[in-house]
């Protein structure tokens, strides 16, 4: 079975999805079926990784012309978040990640 590239996005900032998402990666249930393709912020996803106490090695790309080279968990860092994300709050460091 050829497993298809799936986006999975992690959600405004200030939310839990960064910590779904990394439960869900570090679980093997993203590869499983699919070759993921993570999309947001490098700092929110390792923010994910140490709230849900988990750890996973993914790769890293920066463009869209990287997508089809990808083969295993992939980050597609949209370095959209700039200073500290505030869990629980309306700001727009947070608001900027979701909008991008």
């Amino acid at each position: 079975m050829e497993r298809k590239i799936i986006a999975v996005p992690m959600g405004d900032a200030a939310g839990i999805g960064s910590e779904i998402v990394a439960k869900a990666a570090a679980s093997g249930l993203l590869t499983k079926y699919s070759v993921p393709l993570i999309v947001g912020d490098k700092k929110l996803l390792e923010l994910g990784m140490e709230i849900a106490d988990v750890k996973f090695s993914y790769d890293i790309i920066h463009s869209e012309d990287e997508i089809s080279d990808i083969n295993g968990i992939t980050l597609f860092d949209t370095s959209s978040i700039e200073g500290n994300i505030v869990l629980g709050n309306v700001s727009p460091i947070n608001g900027k990640e979701e909008a991008e």
